[in-house]
């Protein structure tokens, strides 16, 4: 299709024959020219209906809406199949870059016989026709395809778009439209070989397409294949051993203290018993060194007026200490008795014993004590 001026008017020229075709369908019944015998008479509804395919075809032509312009006119020629709408359906079909079958279509137009009388622009058509047909022959590439690979008198298959090529015209240049194809190409025991290739208008394409042999399938191994071992489940924490017979012995609970199960009667017995022993002690140093004073000063117990008050002191500390060493031996007593009946034996230590000093009683005939030791 030329572009410029020149694409302008060749489409000029090409709506005018539109035009002057639909003219033609026009016509009154009478001044067409009679079927052939073999061919119906078109209808009214027939001759109505082209003429709309025809308008159609047309805007569609003027839109470049070659598709659609396409489908107008063939639907068309298919009710009148008269020259006039062969030759607009070839021109869509040009257009649109169908140019094997624009071809076809045009040297159908051109074949179609003239009747007689028929009307001048019929003639003109089957001209117009023959011209175009004559200027798409030059325009249609080729395609040829060369395999290599298999050696000679190698059956092999070749296809294009889907379409078998007969084995004869295999290795042959084929006619074919403008744009892109694919080529199969197929020999026993040879890989499927496939290739893209893209025609422009006029081009005379040389292809060629290697065939290289099949990869030997893999053997399976001899035999199934060995299972898959199952994974172990996960370990258990197992049970608590069950052992039967006399249990292993617990370990010993720690003892009470000795201590503990004193009565709080012996801590008190020995509390006063040593009391009463420091008691006596303190008062008795303190007598016997007032007491060895006064004796001098009071011969036979006899005192002056002045030393009597020193005398009454020294024998208030001497009963003082008596009392104080009866009172600890009572409460000596006292506590050795308890220990001994509350207590549990006389092998109790005495709280004394946490601070470093153990304390034991001592009891005999006519004494009563303590013994520590630290």
């Amino acid at each position: 299709m030329h572009k410029g001026a020149g694409g302008s008017s060749s489409l000029t020229l090409r709506l005018a024959a539109t035009l002057a075709a639909i003219f033609f369908l026009a016509l009154p019944a009478a001044a067409q020219p009679a079927a052939p015998a073999t061919a119906g008479r078109p209808t009214a509804a027939d001759r109505e209906t082209a003429r709309t395919l025809m308008n159609e075809g047309a805007k569609k032509l003027a839109a470049k809406d070659y598709q659609g312009a396409v489908e107008a006119f063939k639907a068309a020629d298919d009710i009148m199949r008269v020259p006039t709408t062969g030759l607009e359906l070839g021109r869509a079909q040009a257009l649109l870059g169908k140019l094997l079958e624009a071809r076809d279509t045009l040297m159908a137009v051109q074949n179609t016989p003239a009747a007689p009388g028929e009307a001048p622009l019929l003639a003109a058509a089957r001209k117009q026709a023959a011209e175009l047909a004559a200027q798409l022959a030059e325009r249609i590439p080729s395609l040829t395809v060369r395999v290599v690979g298999p050696a000679a008198g190698t059956a092999v298959e070749v296809a294009i778009d889907a379409a078998p090529l007969p084995p004869s015209a295999a290795r042959l240049a084929r006619k074919l439209d403008p744009g892109e194809h694919t080529v199969v190409v197929t020999a026993a025991g040879f890989a499927e070989a496939k290739q893209v290739v893209t025609l422009a208008e006029r081009e005379q394409k040389l292809v060629t397409i290697e065939l290289r042999p099949e990869q030997p399938a893999q053997p399976s191994p001899v035999g199934p294949a060995p299972a898959a071992k199952p994974e172990p489940p996960p370990a258990k924490s197992a049970p608590p051993p069950v052992t039967f017979g006399p249990r292993e012995p617990e370990p010993a609970k720690p003892e009470p203290s000795a201590t503990a199960g004193i009565s709080p009667l012996v801590w008190v017995g020995f509390g006063v018993g040593a009391a009463g022993l420091v008691t006596g002690t303190v008062t008795g140093i303190l007598t016997l060194s007032q007491a060895s004073d006064v004796m001098d000063q009071c011969p036979d117990g006899v005192c002056r007026e002045a030393q009597r008050e020193d005398y009454d002191g020294a024998m208030t500390l001497a009963h003082v200490s008596t009392a104080g060493f009866v009172v600890g031996a009572a409460g000596i007593l006292a506590g050795a008795v308890c220990l001994t009946v509350l207590g549990g034996g006389a092998d109790t230590e005495a709280p004394a014993a946490q601070t470093g000093l153990v304390l034991r009683p001592a009891v005999g005939p006519g004494t009563a004590g303590l013994v520590g030791r630290f």
